[in-house]
């Protein structure tokens, strides 16, 4: 009796247990895990560089320029980036984009969806600018600007989020030339110009300020076709004019062309001023020292003005030879540095977020402060050089943004070479 006791107990106890396994078990919640950042060994930037055509002089200068900051970065183990924890090198994707602004549009669409590029750089020029615009605020990857000068009515009517400019607006470097020519009681003017957005209003505003003030009278103001080959039809017509300024505002090509033939046609202005493209290493091998003296050109930096700025001039020159401190080398540097401090106070790769403090953030450079304010900085120089004895010297120096432009005198500068000598024979 007492084994079948036990044993109806055990049967009753199995029973049990095996009711209990057929009744759904309350499961837990399985956490979900913290998504950890994907491994990050280099921040990829992308770019597309004017290496040929009407731009390839200040566009390999800008290219060059680029690779000395990377290598510059790199030594220095790279950019911090908070959300990895670390220093990231900088690599970069690029390509030629010959000077032409549809080529450089597709380029740029292909480094961000083909490349997959982090981040990106400008390209040579103000229409090659102009022209990534629509790419960039499509997928919202912000481009600090450099060798591009966009009316602020032009900024307004693109209404470009994340395209930032550090080159002064026409308006501001055209006051500056005013300021210049006023200054040295210049009466007959002669103005020219490349037929590009850069260059046709740095003349507009150009014309309108001189006759705003009524110190001169233009005699000439005509535009040529970038590209031009031959422009003694128009030269002589200045010649007749005889100007005691000739200002031309350029390009690299046309810069090396209209000082050519102005040697040629044997035209002798007290003052003449090239824009962009006469500070290059192009026009400065072009030309002997005789031909270049006395001739003023248009920038935005010099080494003498910005003694931080000489490790990277003296690193670029270390690596590329003897170079003038042109605009293009200046600005590339610029934009590189602003968007290197704009990831380092953005803690991240972000593109979203790096616009944003770039929108908002004030930074300190070896060229001076960075402040963008309807996407322009604000903060930026206008500086006269002039050749003097084979060497770029600054003769002028202004600060502030258009209305509000006037002579930097805290800064050092040469007496200018006027009037300039007459061409060599």
């Amino acid at each position: 009796m007492k084994n079948k006791l036990v044993l109806l107990a055990l049967i009753m106890v199995a029973v049990l247990l095996f009711g209990c396994l057929q009744q759904p078990q309350q499961t837990q919640p399985t956490p979900t895990p913290t998504a950890a950042k994907p491994a990050k060994e280099s921040i990829k930037i992308g770019f597309s560089i004017s290496l040929s055509g009407s731009g390839a002089g200040a566009g390999t200068e800008q290219y060059r320029a680029y690779e000395v900051w990377r290598e510059w970065v790199n030594s220095n183990g790279g950019i911090y980036v908070e959300e990895y924890g670390k220093k990231l090198p900088v690599e970069f994707v690029y390509y030629d984009d010959a000077s032409e602004p549809a080529r450089a549009k597709s380029l740029y669409e292909k480094l961000i969806l083909e490349d997959k590029v982090d981040l990106l750089l400008a390209p040579w020029g103000t229409f090659i600018h102009l022209a990534i615009v629509p790419v960039i605020e499509k997928y919202k990857i912000p481009v600090v600007g450099n060798t591009a000068g966009v009316e602020l009515s032009k900024i307004n009517e693109l209404q470009t989020k994340y395209e930032f400019f550090t080159y002064p607006t026409p308006e501001t470097t055209a006051m500056a030339y005013v300021l210049l020519l006023e200054n040295i009681g210049v009466k007959r003017i002669a103005i020219l110009y490349a037929q590009t957005d850069f260059t046709v209003a740095n003349a507009k505003w150009n014309k309108k300020f001189i006759e705003d003030r009524k110190f001169a009278d233009v005699v000439v103001y005509e535009g040529y076709p970038l590209g031009s080959t031959d422009l003694k039809g128009l030269l002589l017509k200045v010649k007749g004019t005889d100007p005691d300024a000739v200002v031309v505002h350029s390009y690299p090509a046309d810069a090396i062309l209209v000082t050519s033939q102005m040697k040629e046609l044997d035209i002798n202005p007290n003052l003449f001023v090239l824009g962009v493209g006469g500070q290059t290493l192009a026009f400065d091998q072009k030309f002997d020292k005789k031909t270049k003296e006395g001739i003023v050109v248009l920038n935005t930096w010099h080494p003498d003005l910005h003694p931080e700025a000489a490790e990277l001039y003296n690193l670029y020159l270390k690596k590329y030879g003897h170079n003038p401190p042109s605009h293009a080398i200046g600005l590339a540097w610029i934009s590189c540095i602003t968007l290197q401090k704009a990831i380092e106070k953005a803690g991240t790769l972000d593109p979203v977020k790096i616009r944003d403090v770039l929108a908002t953030e004030t930074f300190q450079t070896p060229f001076g402060e960075v402040k963008f304010e309807n996407q322009v900085n604000v903060k930026g120089l206008t500086v006269i050089d002039q050749w003097q004895n084979g060497e770029l010297k600054p003769i002028y120096v202004f600060k502030g943004f258009y209305p509000n432009v006037e002579l930097a005198k805290e800064f050092k500068t040469v007496e200018m070479v006027y009037p300039k000598p007459s061409w060599p024979k």
